[in-house]
């Protein structure tokens, strides 16, 4: 796999906290936007591009420093399983939901019906849970993700404006 596959996350602040303390957690909560772009197309890839490429739907959330969702060299819980080899999100949103206080909220974006597009939605965070996970399946693949984990979104005690994130094709190590 080229490491030039590189789909896009751009989070933007529309609501950032106005008040900042002298710890390191910030306060208050804030509300992003998160968009994936998908950036994968025959001519920035024009070697061994796939049949019918897409992107299954974008799934995550905010959460603590208690919750992983994945990380690389991790093995795959069943629901990062499911994502991986499928593209369906219900068992990772039960494992998400059963964290309780864990999770702050919860993101479920339709899907990329080709290797190039856009999908978005609004994603809450506050001092407790200012960390984000997100990932999408990359089709076709047996087992492959981009996503990221544990990006936090507070930086000093302060919310992050802007933020985007270049990301990577993973492996979930499942199809064996």
């Amino acid at each position: 796999m080229r490491r030039t596959l590189i789909p896009r996350f751009l989070i933007v602040a529309v609501l950032v906290c106005s008040f900042r303390t002298v710890s390191t957690v910030c306060t208050g909560n804030a509300t992003y936007r998160v968009t994936f772009t998908a950036l994968w197309t025959s001519t920035s890839h024009p070697r061994q591009y796939p049949d019918n490429p897409h992107w299954s739907g974008l799934v995550g959330g905010s959460h603590n420093s208690m919750y992983t969702m994945w990380q690389p060299g991790n093995h795959s819980t069943p629901g990062m399983k499911t994502v991986a080899e499928t593209g369906s999100p219900g068992t990772l949103e039960n494992e998400m939901r059963v964290q309780g206080s864990n999770i702050l909220d919860m993101l479920a974006l339709g899907g990329i019906s080709s290797g190039n597009g856009t999908t978005s939605g609004n994603l809450d965070v506050d001092g407790s849970h200012s960390l984000v996970s997100l990932v999408s399946m990359i089709v076709p693949s047996p087992d492959w993700f981009a996503g990221v984990h544990g990006l936090d979104l507070c930086n000093q005690s302060t919310w992050t404006q802007s933020r985007t994130v270049d990301l990577f094709p993973y492996d979930a190590g499942t199809d064996s």
